[in-house]
Formats: structure tokens, sequence, C-alpha cells
């Protein structure tokens, strides 16, 4: 099993999968608040996957003696 999220989506990423047809095979899901919501969420996810890239970046490459 396995989980698969973006927090780094924002309007304008949220906008270029749309348009691609990422909701096509999902016709229960309302774009409309889709997206506000996503606009009114950005600020804060930013923050949240900044830190959550950080952190992640820390165990996979800490960093070396002498870089």
């Amino acid at each position: 099993a396995g989980l698969q999220f973006h927090p780094e989506a924002d309007p304008g990423i949220l906008d270029f999968w749309l348009e691609r047809g990422a909701a096509r095979d999902a016709p229960h899901v309302d774009i409309e608040r889709l997206r506000v919501e996503t606009g009114e969420r950005a600020g804060r996810a930013r923050e949240l996957a900044i830190r959550l890239f950080d952190r992640v970046w820390e165990r996979i490459a800490p960093e070396t003696p002498g870089a």
C-alpha cells in the first residue's frame, strides 16, 4: 500500500493539472470548490511543504564534513 500526495500543489499547478484532464475520471469532484480551497490554503500549504521537503532532504542527504 502507499500514499501519494502533492504538498507543492498551488493554484497554478492545479490549473495545469486540470487543463490536462486530471479530473476527467472524477465527475463527483467540484472543480470550482477545489480551486477555491486550493487558493485559500496555498500559503500555509507552501510553508508546510517546504518544511516537509527540508526534513526529507536532511534525512537523505545530511551534510558531509568539509562540504
